[in-house]
């Protein structure tokens, strides 16, 4: 039965996405059955993830050609949560934002169709009466002592998952491609091979980019950040580490954010931070190094902060019992005998912390010496734990 159709309205069917495009012909061959029978003559093919174009571009593609309504129908099963619920709702929201100005229907999913028992059903009736494959397909040959790894300096992983793919990956790898040929790093011993990726994982960083050897990876693209990894990462052998992403077990580096430094009377401060440490007990560890210019020994003798009535030092070779216990009583500091604070070694513990703490807030720390005198520090709490 023909659907009511107006010149303004389209229909997009969508599919599931191959690395190779093999589903370009089936929803080829499906859209013209379609405007045999009647349905629309103005009907386009999209991919959820892996094949070009992606729903995104086929939309802003329509609206900007005068559509003023796109029905997409998910040509694929078993369906895809994406589809329900990530693309749906990402395209609500680029309605309701007005980057997407006409309107978007999308169509029940074919397995809750009653229809598709109905050609399930056919088919396994038909295979009953097929011959083996064995009789009717020539045999794939046994070709596993055959092949191997071309030589090759990088191979680059672009993520081409739905998030990614919705978020401009086609066009990351269009701009990539070019740059490692324009760098001559598409021949020869030490070419860079390019590969498509299903998702890689860190989706709210789309669209994403690994690179190896080194594990390096990159979030948060645009084309233009490709010709600077080519040339910098590729071509140099220098990492673009303000596009990295790092990864769950790789905390960020101090050093790359704020610090509490500077000489305070006589106690010199380095490289001062916190980290949340046990967020369900409410704690939080303090790290840096502590030394004293004075010419006589010096001695730490507590700590305070209005974020907790409980500060000890924690070394983590005493028990947890044990940290509760007055620590600061043996700290001497010295210009020979810094105070150093770091991870799994000797820090400042904060107890049942009145707030939650997030990376890049400061918080207000004193630290109390028995001839310095106290000296007040702000203190920012880093990503990681």
């Amino acid at each position: 039965m023909a659907v009511e159709q107006t010149p303004s309205t389209a229909v997009i069917l969508l599919g599931r996405g191959m690395p190779h495009g093999e589903q370009w012909a089936m929803l080829k061959d499906l859209a013209e059955d379609l405007r045999t029978e009647g349905l629309s003559d103005d009907i386009h093919i999209a991919f959820l993830e892996m094949t070009e174009p992606s729903i995104s571009d086929t939309l802003y593609k329509l609206e900007e050609e005068g559509r003023q309504k796109a029905i997409i129908v998910p040509c694929f099963t078993p369906f895809d949560r994406n589809v329900s619920g990530w693309l749906t709702r990402s395209l609500a929201a680029r309605r309701k934002s007005g980057a997407i100005g006409m309107s978007v229907v999308m169509a029940p999913a074919l397995d809750r169709s009653n229809y598709l028992k109905d050609g399930i059903l056919q088919a396994a009736r038909d295979g009953m009466s097929g011959p083996d494959i064995a009789t009717v397909v020539k045999p794939l040959p046994d070709k596993s002592d055959k092949g191997g790894v071309p030589p090759h300096g990088h191979s680059a992983y672009i993520c081409l998952g739905p998030r990614c793919a919705e978020n401009g990956a086609w066009e990351l790898l269009a701009r990539m491609r070019a740059a490692i040929k324009h760098n001559g790093l598409d021949k020869g011993p030490e070419k860079t091979i390019v590969c498509r990726s299903s998702c890689l994982y860190p989706c709210t960083r789309a669209p994403a980019l690994i690179i190896q050897p080194g594990d390096i990876w990159y979030g948060n693209l645009t084309p233009d950040n490709m010709d600077e990894i080519v040339e910098s990462h590729l071509r140099n052998g220098r990492p673009v580490e303000r596009l990295r992403l790092k990864t769950d077990d790789q905390p960020d580096d101090p050093a790359d954010w704020p610090l509490a430094h500077g000489q305070f009377g006589t106690v010199v401060v380095d490289g001062m931070y916190a980290r949340v440490a046990m967020k369900r007990a409410g704690a939080v560890a303090v790290f840096g190094a502590l030394a004293s210019l004075a010419p006589e020994a010096d001695r730490l003798i507590g700590a305070s902060s209005p974020l907790s009535e409980t500060l000890r030092l924690h070394d983590p070779a005493q028990s947890h019992g044990d940290i509760l216990i007055d620590p600061f009583r043996t700290r001497v500091i010295s210009p020979e005998n810094p105070i150093e604070m770091r991870s799994g070694g000797l820090h400042l513990m904060l107890f049942d912390v009145k707030r939650d703490l997030t990376p890049g807030e400061n918080f207000p720390l004193a630290l109390h010496f028995e001839k310095a005198g106290s000296i007040a520090l702000q203190i920012t709490v880093q990503p990681g734990h």
